[in-house]
């Protein structure tokens, strides 16, 4: 055991989640192979460390021999800063950390500078994507979770195409589909080599790219189909007119539960 992480917090009861030396090797090992190592790589770390995904950071760096700069709390500004004159070559960040630094003054040109862009912890809103592509960054897709020492599936830096995948699974790491409720299966070293059944509703595709549609606690039934309320929140925010969606399911006499 070399670290315990708390996750799944944030509505429930945390569980703590045991992550090996053999687990984080290979999650360094298969996260330098699909985003590629300098030797002169600089990190900026501005996820909080009690997260897989700020944890990681640091892990990496130790195993790869680069460098972390520290950018806490997070502040748009001050990130901004240190991407300008600290020679910054990667960033971890979630969307809205993202949408926020996009909006920053001179944010657009600061992480145009940037090698990579790991973006994860949430689904991309489209337009995001679209303005990161617009502007040719090299954001790279993640998803990820606390028990597989954080990558699972990522896209290579700056592969923005319109696609709802998350790109194929790091090395060390296979993604199966159960059969019964369509939850994503994890195997590999970097869960330690045990099957971990996710809470994540997903599919792949015939590149073997993940496709994560929501969480199984969030689909819902409507007149005999599953809803995935995450589907319906993406395609009510490419309306123009919409900037924020939320979707939640309520009782229904006709179809027993609806979409609101």
């Amino acid at each position: 055991t070399r670290a315990v992480i708390m996750t799944s917090g944030t509505t429930g009861v945390a569980k703590a989640v045991v992550l090996t030396t053999g687990q984080w090797l290979f999650s360094a090992l298969g996260s330098s192979i699909r985003l590629g190592h300098h030797l002169d790589d600089c990190w900026l770390a501005a996820l909080p460390f009690h997260h897989v995904g700020g944890l990681s950071i640091l892990v990496r760096a130790a195993w790869l021999g680069t460098t972390v700069r520290m950018a806490l709390p997070f502040e748009p500004g001050r990130v901004v800063n240190a991407i300008e004159n600290e020679h910054i070559t990667q960033v971890s960040l979630v969307p809205e950390m993202l949408a926020r630094l996009l909006v920053e003054d001179r944010g657009d040109k600061a992480l145009g500078s940037l090698r990579v862009i790991l973006l994860g912890g949430d689904a991309c809103p489209e337009a995001l994507r679209k303005r990161a592509a617009q502007l040719g960054l090299a954001v790279s897709l993640t998803w990820g979770m606390s028990e597989a020492a954080s990558q699972i599936a990522t896209r290579t830096p700056g592969d923005l195409e319109s696609r709802a995948d998350v790109g194929a699974p790091l090395p060390f790491v296979r993604v199966d589909v159960g059969s019964g409720d369509e939850r994503l299966i994890v195997r590999g070293a970097t869960i330690g080599g045990d099957v971990l059944v996710t809470s994540d509703i997903g599919s792949l595709d015939e590149l073997g790219r993940v496709h994560v549609l929501g969480r199984a606690d969030d689909i819902f039934i409507s007149g005999g189909e599953n809803v995935a309320p995450a589907r319906i929140e993406k395609a009510l925010c490419m309306h123009s007119d919409v900037t924020a969606a939320a979707v939640v399911d309520v009782p229904c006499d006709r179809w027993g539960a609806r979409p609101l």
